[in-house]
């Protein structure tokens, strides 16, 4: 099985949103981590099985929540690019995808 590489910036989103859902209500937050951890764990599983998006990237929808794990399986390893909530900026994310990390 290839490592996993998160981007800083998509790991800033991920502790970003656990800590709105926390504050929602508590053990929301620690929800979505388990449902960021499971795609990571589906993405590694299979990395080639998730449908192709923008920017040469690949995505997974969170089951629970409205996100999208964006990310780019290469070589050598699996790149997490962004962990976006779907109702926000699209493609925000896309200069991050550029190269490799």
């Amino acid at each position: 099985m290839k490592p996993l590489i998160v981007h800083s910036d998509a790991e800033a989103e991920l502790w970003a949103e656990v800590e709105y859902y926390e504050q929602r209500a508590p053990g929301l937050g620690l929800d979505f981590l388990s449902e960021a951890e499971r795609a990571f764990t589906r993405i590694l599983g299979s990395p080639a099985r998730w449908p192709h998006a923008a920017h040469g990237t690949q995505v997974v929808l969170l089951r629970r929540f409205p996100h999208s794990v964006y990310y780019r399986d290469l070589p050598a390893a699996v790149w997490i690019i962004a962990i976006a909530a779907q109702k926000r900026r699209p493609h925000y994310w896309r200069s991050r995808g550029r190269g490799e990390p």
